[in-house]
């Protein structure tokens, strides 16, 4: 999600009310304004959502209900404006956010606890590589592992294999120098024998 983008819709919504989510025209004249820097295709899918109702849809929703009206409305505007359904997300999540003053979805380590960021591939408090796929969302940060991970990725983004491991270019190089041994000791027992 664009923090930015989400700064200058809860900026303007606090000027001049949520009124302004009805209104796709007058949101548009103010993003141009005030979101000059924010990738274009961003801006363009709030209005396309704000377009569809989807504002006045999330709040006639109960707070109960609200999240699996977000995920509703994404696949929606992603039916009806063939928009990237990642995309579609991140904005109806970024509408509701502007609307709602939620706080987002902290992401938690489950290795050691501590509080990570959105694309982290691997924890840098602890050194586990991310999975994919893995729900590491919550509002409350689990448990730390009393094991620490084995196998730490260090700062350089390129793990270290334990030590006395053969990397595959030394495994093959080894085989080579193997073989070379092997054909010169075999020449000199030739040329030995050919002597007698």
């Amino acid at each position: 999600m664009n923090e930015k983008l989400l700064d200058v819709v809860k900026k303007i919504v606090a000027e001049h009310g949520q009124a302004v989510l009805a209104d796709p025209k007058r949101l548009a004249a103010f993003l141009a304004d005030l979101a000059r820097d924010v990738p274009k295709a961003q801006k363009n899918a709030l209005i396309r959502c704000v377009q569809s109702g989807h504002a006045q849809t999330l709040k006639n929703t109960a707070e109960a209900e609200r999240q699996s009206c977000k995920q509703r409305l994404a696949k929606k505007l992603n039916e009806d404006e063939g928009l990237e359904l990642r995309l579609c997300e991140e904005t109806v999540e970024l509408l509701a956010l502007a609307m709602f003053v939620e706080e987002p979805k902290k992401i938690f380590c489950s290795n050691c606890g501590k509080e990570l960021q959105e694309g982290w591939k691997a924890r840098p408090h602890c050194g586990t590589v991310a999975e994919i796929g893995a729900d590491t969302s919550g509002s409350k940060p689990p448990k730390p592992n009393p094991k620490p991970n084995p196998r730490p990725v260090s700062k350089d983004k390129k793990a270290k294999p334990p030590l006395g491991t053969l990397l595959p270019e030394k495994r093959k190089w080894g085989k080579v120098l193997l073989w070379i041994i092997v054909v010169v000791l075999i020449s000199s027992i030739i040329e030995f024998l050919r002597d007698f």
